[in-house]
């Protein structure tokens, strides 16, 4: 593209001797005959350099040369002055106003065209810097950007880790911890039974040794069922299952587990039309941890289904306990930390796989106190949890 000129000079003639010499060097050209003109002209065109005369009425080269630099749109364009002589005070009141250069008349058409040519590169250039400052000041504030991101995620990464390894000893020590009480418990019924091989005792040991192993591969298989979910949450067998089977079954695995099961689980407001779309064995599981915490806890405990409009399925277990402690119901979910759930007041690893088990099935876990007195878990299972 054509670099623009504005001549501005009261005489014509002088304006024609301009523009003829610059127009067949390909600049576009625009003209003012005063200064007040200029300035309505830079208010309605772009230009890329300003011939100014010196000598005009009413409003003279530099007093228009100063009121096109006070503004801001205009300033960053060259001023070259025309001037019919060179005077030292001259020259200094117009650098002073804000020329960058004067062409004496008559004029010396190499001359003139090797000025206006510099001081359009210099201009230029200016402008070329300009865009390069602006660039590398946002990829600067773009990568001081990024790098204060990458420290926050590192910073979170390494805050993850330290958790992660709290838990990781925290684990270790409650699996040893509850390690501990079966594996003591079959050595102890297994040195019984050696002293007593024959004894009328036998089959109350026989019957305390396989409670104690039952007990172990309960454990073991809560342990190894929080690890397979947090690492393939969707990675479960799915099938039709019926809501108060599942329910069912939990109980008899929570009597053939204790020698005594003291809470009276009632099991009449489960709709046995209700049915789900998940792994039984995992929700078995979920349901047994906890009915056994309610059998810990309370004499008894009811097991109540609902459907709403939107076909979605709750089920609230309800007893009639002392209820969750504020340390439960602030912090339900937390893996590994002993004491700090009501699920399992041991090792805190049945609420957690519980949660684990309900997510993987695209539902929810709640817990609360009831109004009344004793704690609840509801379950909530979506419409898509059907068949």
């Amino acid at each position: 593209m054509n670099s623009k000129l504005l001549i501005v000079d009261d005489l014509p003639e002088n304006i024609k001797l301009l523009a003829n010499v610059l127009s067949k060097e390909g600049f576009e050209i625009e003209f003012a005959t005063s200064g007040f003109e200029a300035l309505a002209c830079l208010k309605a065109e772009k230009f890329d350099l300003i011939l100014l005369d010196i000598m005009m009425p009413k409003l003279n080269g530099f007093e228009t040369c100063q009121r096109i630099k006070e503004n801001p749109e205009y300033a960053d364009i060259p001023i070259i002055f025309l001037t019919a002589a060179v005077d030292i005070s001259s020259l200094k009141e117009g650098f002073q106003a804000g020329g960058v250069d004067y062409i004496t008349k008559p004029f010396n058409t190499e001359e003139l065209l090797v000025r206006i040519n510099t001081h359009l590169e210099l201009k230029s250039s200016k402008e070329a810097l300009k865009d390069l400052n602006a660039t590398l000041e946002d990829k600067v504030e773009k990568r001081t950007y990024e790098l204060a991101e990458a420290h926050r995620k590192l910073q979170h990464a390494h805050e993850q880790l330290m958790l992660l390894d709290d838990a990781k000893n925290n684990f270790l020590k409650i699996i040893s911890h509850e390690l501990r009480t079966p594996l003591n418990s079959i050595l102890g019924f297994t040195e019984l039974i050696r002293e007593e091989p024959d004894g009328e005792d036998l089959p109350i040991l026989v019957n305390g040794l396989n409670r104690a192993a039952w007990r172990l591969e309960k454990l073991s298989y809560t342990a190894l069922n929080i690890t397979k979910l947090k690492v393939e949450s969707n990675e479960i067998q799915i099938e039709k299952v019926s809501l108060k089977r599942i329910v069912q079954a939990a109980l008899t695995d929570l009597e053939n587990s204790m020698e005594d099961v003291v809470c009276a689980f009632e099991l009449g407001g489960i709709d046995p039309t209700l049915h789900l779309m998940g792994d039984p064995m995992l929700l078995q599981q979920c349901f047994y941890h906890i009915l056994e915490n309610a059998n810990q806890h309370a004499k008894s405990c009811a097991v109540i289904t609902d459907m709403n409009q939107f076909g979605e399925i709750s089920c609230q277990i309800r007893d009639n306990g002392k209820g969750f402690s504020d340390t439960a119901l602030n912090n339900p979910f937390k893996l590994f930390t002993p004491g700090q759930n009501y699920i399992n007041k041991h090792a805190g690893l049945g609420l957690n796989l519980t949660k684990l088990i309900i997510e993987a099935h695209k539902g929810k876990i709640a817990i609360g106190n009831m109004p009344e007195g004793g704690a609840s878990v509801t379950l909530h299972f979506s419409a898509n949890a059907q068949n």
